[in-house]
């Protein structure tokens, strides 16, 4: 099944971010990775991670499963669990207090995270569908809309390490140190969602990384 990783990397250097994560995650999965630069269907006031809605479109026609993921995420190991047998493969997200106030007030079964995620051409459709709650859909842009539209799909849950949500901090010596205990507990693929959310932060981040992994 030919497999894609596809990234978003759109306005405010977040292209050169995503350059470098995609580098990362082929090197860790092995799968060629593609970053979507721009999005033809994405409406002007949107946030860019929304374009992960018409990811089917922006690939070649021949890619039958992308493994999507945000340009915050640093793989650090081999990551093999993508490869499975069902249509949808997610992390769990960790169960802090406003993710469970967010899937108690939307009414899900359960809450995963949308920086990360296996998808099949299957639901191609699916995830367009997404973009009909945008441009905002609960507390964290469309991550709350792509697990109200697949809230009960069938579904492969993947092991947290393979999309470790690292504490957000303004400190870069407790940003690194943070990082640096999660790859030593077993973390695959480490998430900076919440550090300051600019490209600026996370190159930065991936510069110190670099040096010491």
């Amino acid at each position: 099944m030919k497999t894609l990783a596809v990234t978003i990397g759109i306005g405010g250097g977040w292209r050169e971010v995503a350059e470098r994560a995609a580098a990362r995650m082929t090197e860790a999965t092995g799968l060629p990775a593609q970053v979507i630069s721009s999005c033809h269907l994405l409406p002007p006031d949107w946030n860019p991670s929304w374009a992960k809605c018409w990811a089917f479109d922006l690939v070649p026609d021949d890619v039958e499963r992308l493994l999507i993921f945000d340009a915050d995420i640093w793989a650090v190991a081999p990551f093999t669990e993508w490869d499975t047998d069902q249509p949808l493969a997610v992390v769990r997200h960790v169960a802090t207090k406003p993710v469970r106030t967010e899937r108690t007030l939307y009414g899900l079964p359960d809450y995963w995270n949308a920086g990360l995620f296996v998808i099949r051409r299957t639901h191609a459709d699916e995830l367009r569908t997404t973009a009909t709650y945008g441009p905002r859909y609960g507390s964290w842009l469309e991550q709350t809309a792509i697990n109200r539209v697949f809230a009960y799909c069938d579904k492969a849950w993947l092991p947290g390490r393979c999309n470790h949500l690292l504490k957000p901090t303004p400190e870069m010596d407790t940003a690194i140190g943070g990082a640096l205990g999660a790859i030593e507990s077993g973390a695959t693929c480490l998430h900076f969602a919440g550090f300051g959310g600019s490209a600026a932060k996370i190159t930065a981040i991936y510069d110190e990384l670099e040096k010491l992994t």
